[in-house]
């Protein structure tokens, strides 16, 4: 199933829990565009669509439907941090089991909150 620009756009923002506000501010896109992309009224030029797709990490083509293989990256935004402050300890990204197992972690951490 072939999805539009629109419905990725909606799906980034929400799962990345960004706002119009926060991406014109990082971006210099106006909101009213967002708005209007986010309405499925307009698909963005190739000069902002290069700025979303830089912005998001992923290809242009991710964003226009054309390639499902490279979704936004998959961390839950709240361990964005956790993965900066990892990589910082030998200049490398973390790979998916260390991912894997960071998750975990926190899942358990959660839990254990949960239950005092």
């Amino acid at each position: 199933m072939t999805r539009d620009f629109k419905d990725i756009f909606v799906h980034i923002l929400q799962y990345k829990k960004i706002s119009a506000y926060k991406l014109s501010a990082d971006t210099g896109i106006t909101q009213g565009l967002i708005s209007q992309w986010r309405a499925g009224t307009r698909i963005p030029a190739s000069d902002n669509l290069n700025k979303l797709a830089d912005y998001f990490d992923v290809t242009t083509d991710y964003l226009l439907g054309r390639d499902e293989t490279n979704p936004p990256h998959t961390l839950p935004p709240e361990l964005n941090a956790a993965q900066t402050a990892f990589s910082g300890i030998n200049g490398e990204g973390l790979n998916e089991d260390d991912i894997e197992m960071l998750l975990d972690v926190a899942k358990r951490l959660k839990k254990k909150n949960q239950n005092q």
